[in-house]
């Protein structure tokens, strides 16, 4: 039997083609008064908070790119506003927004881009927590398309996996597209069928058993990241994993491989 590994799960490449980008003026421009914005940040709104926490728990398969699920964001407030934005590709549908314990009735999801007004405006370094449930189907077309799916043709296997560079995390989780504000830590809950195996960034924390034959695969990551490496990849992966002792200590080094097998 022989062996085939997985590669190419996050691909790095020299040269990255920005045309697709363009610069979104709305509402986030007019109320801050902010014109110096840069051409990758798609409204000034973004910029009122600092985001330190992700987390991600999504439903996934390896047939489609149908995902359903939620993200939570902790951020710290950079000065009083009143305005929230985030990110997440108006192709998927969203469910219901939190504010800490309070719901949000009233938002917008337009041009891929979030909006509320919290009750009361956030203060100066004051630090929230904002959930978002919502499912549906996305991605796009070609090599930076967020979340894709295919069946490769020489594994012979069907992969559900993401690639966001540069500003394509927007198609799989509610986010943050600016380039120089990284999360401290984030956490990566994937709920597959139980005969698929799910990979993301980090540790292996966990993994649940849940009704319905599926199992739960929590991930976690505890360095700071920028938002586009946070990734997942889901098939019938089997595991081969091994330790390496580290030279002049007495701890080793594990070395976790999800891969595919090929008769």
């Amino acid at each position: 039997m022989k062996k085939y590994f997985l590669s190419g799960l996050i691909a790095l490449l020299q040269y990255v083609a920005f045309a697709e980008i363009s610069e979104h003026v709305c509402s986030g421009f007019h109320a801050s008064g902010i014109l110096d914005v840069p051409s990758h940040v798609r409204d000034s709104a973004l910029l009122h908070y600092d985001v330190n926490y992700y987390g991600i728990s999504l439903e996934v398969s390896d047939s489609n790119t149908y995902i359903d699920g939620y993200t939570d964001i902790s951020a710290t407030a950079l000065h009083q506003f009143g305005e929230l934005v985030f990110e997440l590709s108006s192709s998927l549908q969203i469910d219901s927004i939190f504010l800490g314990e309070q719901g949000i009735n009233s938002f917008t999801h337009v041009q891929d881009l979030i909006s509320f007004t919290p009750a009361v405006a956030m203060e100066k370094n004051e630090l929230f927590m904002v959930r978002i449930y919502y499912h549906g189907v996305s991605g796009q077309s070609g090599l930076y398309s967020g979340i894709s799916n295919r069946i490769d043709v020489e594994w012979g296997s069907r992969v559900t996996y993401t690639l966001s560079e540069p500003f394509r995390a927007l198609e799989w989780f509610v986010c943050k597209q600016v380039l120089h504000d990284k999360a401290d830590s984030a956490d990566i809950y994937l709920t597959v069928g139980q005969n698929m195996m799910a990979g993301s960034n980090g540790v292996l924390v966990k993994v649940d058993s849940l009704d319905g034959e599926m199992v739960r695969y929590h991930w976690q990551s505890r360095y700071p990241i920028a938002y586009y490496l946070l990734s997942l990849s889901v098939s019938d992966y089997q595991e081969y994993s091994f330790y390496i002792p580290l030279e002049n200590h007495s701890d080793s080094l594990l070395i976790q491989n999800y891969i595919i097998f090929l008769s």
